[in-house]
């Protein structure tokens, strides 16, 4: 990369913060928010979000709370004083009431079974409903919910230094084509045709699909693949960001189906080779055979995911300002009065403005829950090249640059 380039590429970073979300930090009254990831699947989405929080400075008032066993963290004394931000409902145990005041991060397919009666109803008592894709804002707003888009991000870590340069932990086979995910009727059949085209090519390929690919091990497949496939679960599905995400912070050559979420398609075309579903071999084939044409998308790889954590602050960031805290601050209150928790909608126009709650309790109930190593994790988080404030300017912007661009947020809140 040249130096013309690393120094356009940081200056979008600060215009991202800067410019498009304003250079005066904001005094947010210290409201506490605690992020909830069911488990283990969901934890990668519930630290980029955390480390978003961090990012724009409110990293002393929020806390990762990960686990769906025992009782709900927010049923603890003290909890009614927290905004929750609910990752991974859909593995909520169902004897569980809903906290008090939350954001419903939507992570599912319009299309999946996963959206039930139930799941409905939790998106129904949401504050709004922050979802992965902007193609299914306008169905949440149909149906009179709050729905605004929040780009899915990554967890800072993932950019550390020992992480791009992909530190091998297991000896691993190369394979020149890798998909890695859930299996279904839809994939089976790609799978039986891919194999086939790839085989007569000369080419390998690896399909991962019994959830047997996690951790260290993925990274160590991930990073000995040269082509790697995102294959949709559904036909119908917007864009799975939260598979391609990781797979542009390991620096992948990433190819996909097209999408049904037009905007996620464009934004994400810069460093993802698209297709329809019938030319995935082919194009596999191409790109194996291409190596200048890899080697430009993993170097945008890279220089993408450097950037999602700031595109996805300038979204969130006036999302959580816009979140008056004299209203918070009045819902909170009422809870000395030991109002029972309910999962009926709370309409934030109904809120009147009252005096400011004390925060002690919660506090104190928010440093019990956090977690070890949260310190270190900041530290990286701060410390990482994605942090980095270039004082050069640049005014010239590259192609790259300009796509990169598109993430930045439009006004796209209804409510």
């Amino acid at each position: 990369m040249t130096k013309k380039m690393e120094k356009g590429l940081d200056l979008l970073s600060r215009a991202m913060i800067e410019d498009t979300l304003g250079e005066q930090r904001y005094e947010y009254s210290k409201t506490y928010f605690a992020i909830w990831c069911a488990d283990g699947i969901f934890a990668e989405t519930g630290r980029g979000l955390a480390d978003i929080f961090g990012l724009l400075g409110w990293h002393d008032q929020v806390y990762l709370v990960q686990g769906n066993k025992g009782s709900a963290p927010w049923a603890v004394d003290g909890a009614e004083h927290v905004v929750w931000v609910l990752v991974g409902v859909t593995h909520m145990p169902s004897d569980w009431s809903m906290p008090r005041l939350y954001f419903l991060y939507q992570m599912e397919q319009l299309c999946s079974p996963w959206i039930t009666e139930e799941y409905i109803k939790v998106a129904m008592g949401a504050l709004s409903i922050w979802d992965f894709a902007p193609s299914h804002t306008e169905y949440w707003r149909k149906s009179g919910l709050s729905s605004v888009y929040v780009p899915l991000s990554i967890p800072l870590i993932w950019l550390a230094p020992n992480t791009l340069n992909k530190i091998q932990q297991e000896e691993t086979q190369k394979t020149d084509v890798l998909f890695f995910g859930s299996s279904n009727k839809r994939r089976l059949q790609i799978q039986d045709t891919l194999e086939a085209r790839l085989a007569a090519a000369g080419h390998t390929c690896a399909f991962y699909m019994n959830y047997d690919l996690f951790g260290q091990g993925r990274d160590s497949v991930v990073d000995n693949a040269t082509v790697v496939l995102n294959i949709h679960y559904y036909e119908h599905a917007a864009l799975e960001v939260h598979r391609i995400n990781y797979l542009l912070a390991r620096g992948k050559c990433v190819l996909s189906e097209w999408s049904v979420d037009s905007h996620l398609d464009s934004v994400y075309s810069a460093v993802v080779a698209f297709t329809p579903t019938e030319s995935l071999a082919d194009v596999a084939i191409a790109l194996l055979k291409d190596h200048p044409r890899r080697s430009t998308m993993e170097q945008n790889a890279t220089e993408f995911a450097r950037h999602l954590p700031y595109a996805s602050g300038a979204w969130l960031r006036p999302i959580v300002e816009g979140f008056n805290t004299s209203l918070v601050s009045s819902v909170l209150a009422t809870s000395s009065n030991n109002t029972p928790t309910s999962t009926t909608t709370t309409s934030i126009d109904m809120i009147e403005e009252e005096e400011e709650t004390p925060e002690e309790l919660t506090r104190q109930h928010q440093l019990k829950k956090r977690k070890e190593g949260d310190d270190d994790a900041f530290y990286q988080r701060n410390n990482s090249p994605s942090s980095t404030i270039v004082e050069t300017v640049e005014k010239e912007q590259t192609p790259q640059q300009q796509v990169i661009s598109t993430l930045v947020p439009q006004p796209l809140m209804a409510h």
